[in-house]
């Protein structure tokens, strides 16, 4: 159904998805494809799984294994992986013998797959695990931030969420802590401006806000 309520889409499918980069998901006998936004079929549904566009690719199986379509359909990196996640800064983590690198949109291996766990690229770095513990490497495969994290997330106006002895903090670009790992919770406010943050465990009601400076702003906050 469109914003205005007509429906761009006939009732034929038993599954689907939101639209992204003007293309959604749709199920059809067991079988998956994409539609555009006047409800055509532009992919047909022939898929044994589809994951939705990003950056006008989109990650389809056949045969157990993973590829890459665009917007048109044709397929642009041949199903060979095992698993793959969407391209993000123009790369995307691949998997092959159970280990984890990255591709670009010509296919080719920028970073070879070489790492047990990975995260999408933001601001330029990705989180990836090594020998057990999360650092961060940049598009040329240099680890940049060394792997010393519990956990490590994606990076978002220059500040990224890591986790050290169960608790969390956040680190610059540069690896400096900003927000010392000293919480239960924090969460990384709308406004990009502010954070909220916990010492009392996850069921408590009663929070700090800092600025990303990690400076006290506000005090013992019952949300």
């Amino acid at each position: 159904i469109s914003t205005e309520n007509k429906i761009v889409a006939p009732f034929v499918y038993t599954g689907g998805g939101h639209f992204h980069d003007s293309r959604a998901r749709v199920k059809k006998n067991g079988r998956w494809g994409f539609i555009d936004l006047n409800g055509e079929i532009v992919i047909d549904c022939w898929y044994e799984k589809v994951d939705d566009f990003n950056e006008l690719f989109a990650g389809v199986r056949d045969n157990g294994r993973w590829g890459f379509v665009d917007s048109n359909g044709k397929i642009v990196i041949d199903c060979v992986y095992e698993k793959i996640s969407k391209f993000n800064e123009e790369l995307a983590a691949v998997r092959e013998r159970n280990r984890w690198g990255f591709i670009d949109k010509k296919g080719e291996k920028v970073i070879k797959c070489e790492y047990k766990s990975v995260k999408d690229f933001s601001e330029g770095l990705a989180p990836v695990k090594i020998k057990g513990s999360w650092g961060y490497i940049d598009k040329t495969g240099k680890l940049v931030i060394n792997n010393i994290y519990q956990n490590a997330y994606r990076f978002q106006d220059g500040l990224a969420k890591i986790k050290i002895d169960g608790k969390f903090g956040y680190i610059n670009k540069e690896g400096r802590l900003i927000v010392k790992p000293e919480y239960d919770k924090v969460v990384r406010m709308d406004d990009g401006k502010t954070i909220l943050v916990c010492k009392n465990g996850f069921l408590s009601k009663h929070y700090n806000y800092l600025n990303c400076n990690g400076e006290i702003v506000a005090e013992n906050i019952y949300r």
